[in-house]
Formats: structure tokens, C-alpha cells, sequence
């Protein structure tokens, strides 16, 4: 700003201007013809009429004015930006308000907080902490004296160092980890390692808490967890158990939103022998969870791990039955829910491992499905199977084998199959001679019940065609019967293409032999056959040289199939290995009077509490519940008057083998509920079902051949 002038300065400026002429200065202008700042205040003093002559091309010192025609200082330019700690000043080169940052107006005296700064737009802000080391697990602190302290973290205040620092504790948040640290009690329950001594709930001595499937632990994504089987019972049976004097079992229920692949892996996490807790894993449907039914879906005996995989599960709940076998203790439970595969090479009829020579070809069993029909009717579905594509240059001789398998070979791959397109099947073994040149489909039943198994393997010899059939080796030149009179058939240089509907599929045979018999009437049929030297043969009686279409099998000795109607009917006559020459005999007899409730029209009454003596072997296949096999049925009916708990007892007079108990609301009824047992001589096995008031009727199956006769009571309680 411009000093102010003396009054005689402002005088004697008067006066040379009254004698100069106007008095003004020369102007300078600057480049936009703007006056130019020379000399702050130069016309001060002068004389004018408007403000415009008064304007001294400066900024800082404000814009002077014509008061009372004299010009005059104008104010100040205004420079305070309202910030303590700055410094502020007008800059006449800028023309505009400067400030500087004074940082000892910010100084508060105390070493410990930092040293204060003055920051232009924010003022006086705290410097960094003079005691901060950087490091996470320091406490850092500061004396009077400006001196630093810094002390290992422990910010839950329980008198431990945190872990991640090299202390004890395993849980050191403020809002969690008071109650957990090294000494403190394990709680059971909340999964928690509470005495940070690396293990949690399991792997303490907590019992499982998942003992049974009211008490199933949901498992609804991929996840790794803890469990343990110690203090479980055996509530679940599972066939995946080998051996074990120490059994019991925990329960968790895997919910799958969608189609899905399931892998599990369980291995012990006992550190001295991995085995010691190892266990076995068993997948079924849940709502078989606590009344498991037939083989589960996936099963696994103990390994070190022991891993399951089940490939295109539907959406739903199942239950993953985990069991111990040595000794109960605690495992690591690994369980991946993934995006199903397409397609895995020879699992089903959309990836089949082709085959165009001789040789051994191996599968994973993990990696198969139960999915192909059974097209050969061998009876209750047995494990996985996997699918081949035989492709022949030219009519080959083709020998199938696989141990403990049942094998097919048909012309059409899939659920779409029809009867004739199956070119042969058997139980452990399949010889099929001049088989075409083409394309064929082998399907390879794993029928085994080991859950140790890793793999389905099958032996396939291709030959050249080596002559016609021998009479009785194929179907189409089945031996004529002539009925009374022995036939012998020397099996030696037969194939095997058909078998028994009712062959033990662990037992490999060698070969079979066809026959045929034509009956001008109805009549009861008995057909046996014995071999030289060995045991005798399995026979099937059928109307069209399959075991799809079998009338009646017996696994050994005679077999007596009643009311057989009028027409022409083969045997196939399965023998094992070694078997020598086998005598065939076929008798008849009138018929026996045909009891009524042979058929589900005729069904008669079952009163709760009075024993009802089953004849099997008076009674014909007529209708199959949940399986395949030729068994012998009676009809009964059963009426409540309210919604009941129903016992059914039966007990066989002689004989075992397995028997089946249908309920069905109408004698068409396609979907009846149908349960299966093994039943021993003089053993009662039992049958549970809720029904409500009504009329039901009751099935009941069995071979007669196995089973002659069986005593079948009912009784009934208040639902549970």
C-alpha cells in the first residue's frame, strides 16, 4: 500500500497543477491498454471529476475513488483466508492474495502425539505417531517424556500373546477371544478350538453330535470340516462296513439345489496310524436315511482316505452315512458339489470305450453309474455299470469275461432296447459265436458286493469264426425234449450266451445249453438237470430264449413250474466250469387245482392275527414288485378301519432265500411300495408299514424252489 502524504504534499500538488495545465501524468498502459501499476498511490492527490483518472493500475493497495474531486485511497485488498496458522499478504506481481504455511503455530507442546503441521486449506493437523514401528503386532505407546514402549499384542486382555505374533493365543479379537486361550475349558458344541491347543470339538473328547439322522449336520456347499464317530452308535447299517469290532456312525445331509456331481473324501486325523480311525462311506436317498433299502447309491469300504464319487445326482437331500469300523475318533470330512460332468469314457451310452481287439479293459469304478436297463432281467440291479462299443471288421467268435460281473451284449445301446436286440447275456461270462460285423454294445454289471473294489475289469477275446453251433449251443437249435425220456448234451465245446435268470453272478459258469418242449395243453411242468461230475446246473424255463421273458429259474436241482400254459417253451441250463456232460429230464403233470388269490382278482382276506399258511409251490409268477426274478406270488387283502401300524411276520417252513412284500392300492396299481428281505429257515424276518383305513392289497414273493412254503402273519398297532 502507498504511505499517506503530508497535507503539504497534497497542497503543492494542487498548486503545480493549477499552473501545469490538467496536472495528469503521463499514462502508462499496459499490453490491454489497462494503466499499469508504476507506482502504488501515484494519483493520490489529483485532482478529478470521475473515479477512472484515480485508478493507479495497482491491486493490492485497492481501487481508489474521486472523492470530493480529489482522488483517494480506496481499501485494501482483504488476504485473510481464515486459516490461524497461515500467513497472509497481498502479491502485487499475481495480483492476488499469497499465503504461507507457519507450522510453529501449530505447536502444541507434547512430544507424544507427533509433531503438529500447518496445512494451507486444513490448518494445524496432528503429525504421524513419533512411536508407530509398523509392525501389527506391537502395542505401541509413548511416555511423558517423549519416550517409546512397544509390547506384543494381546487386545482381548486375557494374559495371551496372539498366535499370528508368536504367542499362544488362538482367537485374540476383542470381541471373541476372551474366553479362548491356552488352559481355557473345550466347550462341545461350538467347533471351536477353545484351549488353542489346535484341535476343536472332534478331535477332543466330544461326542458326535450328529448320531443319527433326526440329528443330521446339513451340508449344503463344497466344504472341509471336522467330525468325529466317538460316542456314535450304529444307528444306519451300511454294506461298505468290512469287519470292524468297534462300529458307529454319524449322519450328515447333503442338499443339492440342482443336477450335481458329488466327490467326498474322509481320512483320519489320528497322527500315529491313519487306520486306526479310518471309515467307511455310504450315499443313499434321504428318504432311506433311517431305513436304508437295498444298495445304497455310492459305497466305500475304509481306506487312508477313503473317497466316494457319484456322478449326476438329481436335485434333492441325501444322506451321507460316515462309519467307523476299528475305533470311533475324529476324521476330516471333505465334500465337493460341482457342475455335473457330460460325459466320463464308458459311463453310459454318450461316451463308450470303443473296443476293436482282444484285451483287458479296466474302468474306475468312481467314476461309473447304475444307468444302462437291464436288459438280460438277471433281478435286482446290482452295482455300477459301464458301457463298450465293439466294433467288428467281420462275423467274429467273441468271448466276454469279467469277474463277478454280469455282461450283455445287445444291438441297441440304451433304455430305448427292445428283448430282441439282446445278442446274449451271462453271469461272469459271455461266449457269443459269429457274432456280425458292426457296431454292438457291452454293458459290464459290477455284481460284486466288496466296497473295496477299485475298478471294473472285463477280458474280451475276439476269434475267428470257428464253424457252425453244435445242437443245443444256441437257442435256434435248441435239443427237442421228449417228456420221461433223460437227454444228455455234452456242453464241452459250447459257447455261453444265455444263462439263468436266477445264476449266482459270482460263480463263473462255463457254459450253456438250450432245450425246447412243446405242451398240446396246460400242465405242470418239472424240468432237472444234473451234470456227471459236478453240481447241478442253474435251469430257466422260457417262452422266448431270454431271461426277460422266464417263466420260473431254479438256481440248483428240479425246477416245477405249475399250470404252464399250451405252446412251445425253451430251458437254458447253465452250468460251471469242468461240469461234464449234463442229463436233462422233463416231466409233467396235470395241473393242480389253481388257487384263488394265484392272481390279484382273487385275492383273499388276511385277518390280523391269524397265520396264513403261502404253498409257493403252488403258485405262479403272475406279477414281479421291485425286481426281475421269476418268483412264485400270492394275493391277499387287507382292510382297516383306521390308520394302522401294520407288522407283517413271515416265516419260512424250509429253505432261504429272499422274500418280497408288496402293498398295493389296486390290483393296477404301477407304483406299489415293495420290500425285500433274506429269509432264513425258521428265522421270521418282519415287514413295517403305516397304512391308512381302507382296503389294501398284499403281495407276497418267493422261489418256491428255495422256499417251499412260508407262514405269513399280520398285526396291527397305533402309528408311532
Amino acid at each position: 500500500m502507498v504511505m499517506r502524504t503530508t497535507k503539504l504534499i497534497g497542497a503543492l500538488a494542487i498548486a503545480c497543477s493549477l499552473a501545469c495545465g490538467d496536472g495528469d501524468p503521463p499514462a502508462t498502459m499496459d499490453d490491454g491498454g489497462q494503466r499499469a501499476c508504476v507506482a502504488p498511490g501515484l494519483t493520490l492527490g489529483q485532482l478529478c471529476s470521475e473515479d477512472a483518472p484515480c485508478d493507479d493500475g495497482c491491486f493490492c493497495n485497492g481501487v481508489e475513488r474521486c472523492v470530493e474531486g480529489v482522488c483517494s485511497a480506496g481499501e485494501r485488498a482483504a488476504c485473510d483466508d481464515g486459516v490461524a496458522c497461515t500467513l497472509d499478504a497481498c502479491d502485487p506481481a499475481t495480483d492476488a492474495c499469497a499465503a504461507t504455511a507457519a507450522d510453529i503455530e501449530c505447536d502444541d507442546g507434547d512430544p507424544c502425539n507427533g509433531i503438529e503441521i500447518c496445512e494451507l486449506t486444513r490448518g494445524c493437523v496432528p503429525g504421524p505417531d513419533p512411536c508407530d514401528d509398523g509392525d501389527d503386532c506391537t502395542v505401541d505407546s509413548c511416555t511423558g517424556e517423549g519416550e517409546c514402549e512397544h509390547e506384543l499384542a494381546d487386545r482381548d486382555d486375557d494374559g495371551f500373546v496372539d498366535q499370528l505374533c508368536g504367542g499362544t493365543d488362538c482367537d485374540d479379537a476383542p470381541s471373541t477371544g476372551a474366553s479362548r486361550h491356552p488352559g481355557a475349558p473345550e466347550v462341545c458344541g461350538n467347533e471351536l478350538d477353545d484351549d488353542c491347543n489346535g484341535s476343536s470339538d472332534a478331535l477332543e473328547s466330544c461326542p458326535a453330535t450328529n448320531d443319527g439322522c433326526d440329528d443330521a449336520r446339513v451340508i449344503s456347499a463344497s466344504t472341509t470340516l471336522l467330525g468325529t464317530t466317538l460316542g456314535a452308535a450304529l444307528d444306519v447299517p451300511s454294506p461298505c462296513v468290512v469287519g470292524g469290532n468297534e462300529p458307529g456312525d454319524v449322519v450328515y445331509r447333503v442338499r443339492l439345489p440342482a443336477e450335481r456331481d458329488l466327490s467326498v473324501s474322509a481320512a483320519s486325523v489320528t497322527p500315529d496310524d491313519p487306520l486306526t480311525t479310518a471309515v467307511a462311506l455310504a450315499l443313499r436317498p434321504w428318504d432311506q436315511c433311517a431305513m436304508p433299502e437295498g444298495a445304497p447309491l455310492a459305497c466305500r469300504a475304509p481306506d487312508a482316505p477313503t473317497v466316494l464319487r457319484a456322478r449326476r445326482l438329481a436335485a434333492g437331500d441325501y444322506a451321507l452315512v460316515v462309519t467307523s469300523v476299528a475305533g470311533r475318533g475324529p476324521f476330516e470330512l471333505s465334500v465337493e458339489i460341482e457342475a455335473p460332468v457330460d460325459a466320463i469314457e464308458g459311463d453310459g451310452c454318450e461316451a463308450p470305450r470303443t473296443i476293436t481287439a482282444s484285451g483287458t479293459y479296466s474302468l474306475p469304478l468312481l467314476d461309473l453309474r447304475a444307468d444302462i436297463a437291464d436288459h438280460c432281467r438277471f433281478g435286482d440291479r446290482g452295482g455300477v455299470d459301464a458301457v463298450y462299443r465293439l466294433v467288428l471288421d467281420a462275423p467274429r467268435d467273441v468271448h466276454i469275461e469279467g469277474e463277478n460281473a454280469r455282461v450283455a451284449v445287445t444291438s441297441v445301446c440304451g433304455d430305448e432296447g427292445r428283448d430282441d436286440d439282446v445278442r446274449g447275456c451271462g453271469a461272469g461270462a459271455l461266449t457269443l459265436r459269429a457274432l456280425p460285423a458292426g457296431e454292438h454294445w457291452i454293458v459290464v454289471e459290477d455284481a460284486r458286493t466288496d466296497p473295496t473294489a477299485v475298478s471294473l475289469d472285463v477280458d474280451v477275446t475276439i476269434e475267428p469264426v470257428s464253424g457252425e453251433a453244435h445242437d443245443g449251443d444256441v437257442c435256434a437249435r435248441a435239443v427237442e425234449l421228449a417228456e420221461g425220456v433223460p437227454t444228455t448234451i455234452d456242453p464241452l465245446p459250447f459257447g455261453y450266451e444265455l444263462g439263468a435268470a436266477c445264476e449266482d453272478p459270482t460263480i463263473r459258469p462255463a457254459d450253456d445249453l438250450f432245450v425246447r418242449f412243446t405242451l398240446a395243453e396246460a400242465r405242470d411242468v418239472i424240468v432237472g438237470a444234473s451234470s456227471s461230475w459236478g453240481p447241478p446246473c442253474a435251469v430257466t424255463i422260457t417262452d422266448d430264449c431270454s431271461t426277460r421273458g422266464a417263466l420260473a429259474c431254479r438256481r440248483t436241482g428240479v425246477l416245477r413250474v405249475p399250470s404252464v400254459p399250451a405252446g412251445e417253451h425253451f430251458a437254458a441250463i447253465s452250468c460251471m466250469e469242468n461240469t461234464g456232460p449234463v442229463e436233462v429230464r422233463l416231466d409233467t403233470e396235470a395241473p393242480a387245482s389253481a388257487r384263488a388269490n394265484d392272481v390279484c382278482a382273487g385275492a383273499v382276506a388276511l385277518e390280523p392275527g391269524r397265520a396264513a399258511r403261502v404253498e409257493l409251490t403252488a403258485y405262479r409268477d403272475d406279477r414281479r414288485c421291485g425286481h426281475e426274478r421269476p418268483d412264485a406270488d400270492a394275493f391277499y387283502r387287507l382292510a382297516l378301519s383306521a390308520r394302522r401300524r401294520v407288522l407283517f411276520f413271515v416265516t419260512p417252513e424250509e429253505g432261504a432265500g429272499p422274500i418280497t412284500l408288496g402293498v398295493l392300492d389296486r390290483c393296477d396299481d404301477i407304483t406299489p411300495t415293495c420290500r425285500t428281505a433274506e429269509a432264513q429257515a425258521d428265522g421270521t424276518i418282519v415287514f413295517e408299514e403305516t397304512l391308512e383305513a381302507g382296503e389294501h392289497l398284499v403281495m407276497l414273493e418267493g422261489d418256491p424252489a428255495a422256499i417251499p412254503a412260508a407262514r405269513l402273519r399280520v398285526q396291527t398297532t397305533e402309528p408311532r
